[in-house]
């Protein structure tokens, strides 16, 4: 049967191919249908061969070489596969949709595979019903070309969680996001100037040259290593910028799947688990913009459709810096200023002098549900909280907010007269409530916590004050002469935001040696610790674990030794439980 040409080139199909499942069909019916096995066989030969007279020659002589009549078909289907796939993408979409239907249904044949996923790769869209059978055979997905893969995931929500989960899951357990988790010192530079030390919020890259560095402060230098560059060599996280490409379905979807695991997350406190979806959420939006500027040559990933981008960007531009300026203070109000219910004192820029002290505001209530309940606001607020929560962001606010008290003390001001350290502080509890308010989907950015601006923050200056009246801030006093705070410790069981800034707190007081402050907040902590249960341990780990490694560098040092009532306070009451549950 001599083959026929459409005008474009392609061949004329005539009957059914007897390929795959229909061959096989064919060559049992021929066999077990045969009055003349010869003839059958005859029969198969005649309808498995080229049709082409002119190939009959050519086959025999291939014969008379020894090559097999099975290597010289295979010859002649990789030569017309090459031909074909140097035509396809000169095709019109109708023409390139009726290969795909005839292609299709040899998608399994491996021989043939490399067709239809060819003609897929140049239709769009591809068809529902070509990608539903896609997304049955793992197989064949697997292989598909990432464009199709996206067409299935945007049509497929399960197959897209299915798929995203095993990457979030080895996100979650990453190294270097374990690390960046458990490091609450990250923003903490510490130097040593002749003798005295003090903390400088600059990246050592500002800082002294390591020629220049004493031993000692070498093992006090936070190791800084630019964001992106981590995500640039995070393996899981790359993976799912590749799932995303420049679809706004994949990347909502896989936002919505962050926000619904946190907030169906069953754990009494955020641990590393939850804390790691909203780091992940942070990190793959500013991916996505790292992968914008990465190749020119690709469509860029609209932003537009993300109201968050410009929070995530700037947030990674303070934490690369190491600082909180004017212009990013500005810009982070400028924000969450349309978002914002209710007034507040969030106009002040960071180089506006404190206000003189005012009379303090009374406590009212558990700053655990402070500015949740009220309006439904805008779910916008949902993905800032989030956003907020990346641990290292939260970090970044709770020693900018520790910077700014010490300004405040300085200038012997009130911190709830103080609109930077306000404005704050309403950050860190937008990021602390993130999971309530996804839970209770009724969004607001909190006022400023009344127990964090006239009890906690005055009881922090007033240690610092203590501090600075000591001869020797390196002096502790007996295990029996420690008394705690005890307008503290009740908000210890209670606020996470209280914690969080309490335990950076004291191990910024154990870096800089003054350890008789540290041991008066230490010893409220523990009263603190001690009254929670153990589900409330797995929030505590950043502080264990930063707390273990200054511990570390003062037995080092020679500051602390057996005798010394830091250990029993440190390792006894604080470390073994937190390590051992």
């Amino acid at each position: 049967m001599e083959s026929q040409m459409t005008s474009q080139g392609l061949p004329v199909v005539q009957q059914s191919l007897l390929v795959g499942s229909a061959g096989q069909e064919f060559i049992s019916r021929q066999l077990a249908e045969a009055s003349n096995i010869e003839e059958s066989v005859k029969t198969i030969q005649a309808r498995g061969t080229l049709t082409d007279k002119r190939t009959r020659p050519l086959l025999t002589l291939l014969d008379l070489l020894n090559l097999t009549r099975a290597q010289a078909l295979k010859g002649v289907l990789q030569s017309a596969k090459a031909q074909l796939f140097a035509l396809l993408p000169k095709l019109p979409q109708h023409l390139l949709m009726d290969l795909l239907r005839e292609s299709f249904p040899y998608i399994g044949l491996l021989a043939l595979r490399d067709i239809p996923l060819t003609v897929l790769d140049l239709v769009y869209p591809v068809p529902a019903s070509f990608l539903k059978q896609i997304a049955a055979d793992p197989e064949i997905f697997t292989d598909l070309p990432i464009g199709v893969q996206r067409q299935v995931w945007e049509s497929d929500t399960k197959l897209l969680q299915m798929h995203a989960m095993t990457h979030m899951a080895a996100y979650v357990d990453d190294i270097t996001t374990v690390r960046r988790a458990f490091d609450m010192d990250q923003f903490l530079t510490l130097h040593h100037d002749k003798g005295t030390t003090s903390v400088k919020g600059q990246p050592p890259s500002k800082a002294q040259p390591p020629s220049q560095r004493t031993p000692q402060e070498d093992t006090l230098l936070t190791h800084y290593v630019v964001r992106r560059q981590q995500r640039v060599y995070n393996a899981s996280l790359q993976r799912l910028v590749n799932m995303v490409g420049k679809s706004q379905k994949i990347y909502k979807g896989l936002a919505q799947l962050c926000s619904r695991r946190l907030k169906d997350s069953q754990g009494l406190v955020m641990g590393m688990q939850e804390s790691a979806l909203c780091m992940l959420r942070s990190q793959l939006l500013m991916a996505l913009h790292d992968a914008n500027g990465a190749d020119a040559t690709q469509q860029a990933f609209d932003f537009s459709q993300e109201p968050c981008h410009r929070l995530a960007w700037t947030l990674d531009a303070c934490i690369n810096a190491k600082t909180l300026d004017d212009k990013r203070l500005s810009s982070l109000q400028s924000f969450f200023a349309p978002l914002d219910r209710a007034p507040s004192a969030r106009s002040a820029p960071l180089s506006a002098p404190p206000k003189k002290r005012a009379r303090s505001s009374r406590m009212d209530g558990d700053a655990e549900s402070q500015g949740v309940p009220g309006g439904d606001g805008s779910k916008i607020l949902g993905d800032a909280a989030m956003i907020l929560r990346d641990l290292p962001a939260l970090y970044f606010f709770l020693h900018q907010a520790l910077g700014r008290l010490k300004v405040v003390l300085d200038s012997e001001g009130s911190p709830s007269d103080d609109g930077p350290l306000v404005f704050l502080t309403r950050l860190m509890q937008l990021a602390c409530s993130a999971r309530m308010q996804l839970r209770e989907q009724r969004f607001s950015l909190p006022q400023a916590s009344p127990q964090m601006m006239s009890v906690v923050y005055p009881a922090l200056m007033g240690a610092l004050m203590d501090a600075e009246g000591r001869s020797d801030p390196a002096a502790v006093l007996p295990e029996d002469q420690v008394e705690q705070l005890p307008e503290l410790v009740g908000l210890l069981t209670k606020d996470e935001v209280v914690r969080k800034i309490t335990q950076c707190f004291v191990l910024e007081r154990l870096g800089l040696n003054d350890l008789g402050t540290a041991q008066v907040i230490l010893t409220s902590l523990q009263e603190a610790l001690a009254r929670l249960s153990d589900k409330a341990i797995p929030e505590w780990t950043p502080f264990a674990i930063t707390l273990a490694q200054r511990m570390v560098r003062l037995v080092k040092g020679g500051t602390v030794g057996v005798s010394h009532p830091l250990w029993g306070l440190i390792l006894d009451s604080l470390l073994m439980r937190l390590v051992l549950q």
